[in-house]
């Protein structure tokens, strides 16, 4: 898979879940799951769209828990890529990456469109020091959606001392 390509961006007015009352609570501290959440790669071994893949991979996640699943095809992928990020297919140049803040309020207002359905987010910053709202949001909501900034010490390297591709 590629890394995205846009560095973090915290956005002040995002939506935050510390105000809600199911955050105030102790989250177990293990859960205990037996599902397959069946990811697919949706086109990010070719494209920087991490940030529209995982966003349904979180939805497929969310629906393995209730016993069913969704189906999402590498178009679906890109073309939500597309519109909420302006890349252009085919266009290398405009391979650029989302930013999660806006690619979710994106989804949100726009919906994430399926072959056969429209998907919806419902979602608010937490503050990733808090481990216990990590918790409660995994355990309330079944998956959290989440961007990494790797250095690139932590990042593969080729054998020829670049940076490689799939990490």
């Amino acid at each position: 898979m590629r890394l995205g390509k846009t560095p973090a961006r915290h956005d002040a007015a995002a939506p935050k879940t510390a105000s809600l009352r199911m955050m105030r609570r102790r989250a177990a501290e293990r859960l205990v799951r037996s599902v397959d959440p069946s990811p697919l790669l949706l086109a990010n071994d070719r494209l920087g769209n991490c940030t529209a893949a995982a966003l349904v991979n979180g939805a497929r996640a969310q629906a393995a828990l209730g016993g069913f699943q969704i189906a999402v095809t590498d178009d679906n992928a890109i073309d939500f890529y597309s519109a909420s990020t302006g890349y252009i297919r085919g266009d290398e140049r405009t391979d650029l990456g989302g930013n999660e803040t806006d690619v979710l309020a994106y989804a949100a207002r726009h919906g994430y469109r399926l072959d056969t359905q429209c998907l919806y987010p419902v979602w608010g910053d937490i503050d990733p020091a808090d481990l216990n709202s990590v918790r409660l949001s995994v355990e309330t909501c079944g998956t959290a959606y989440i961007g990494v900034q790797f250095s690139e010490s932590d990042l593969w390297v080729n054998e020829a001392g670049n940076l490689a591709d799939v990490w």
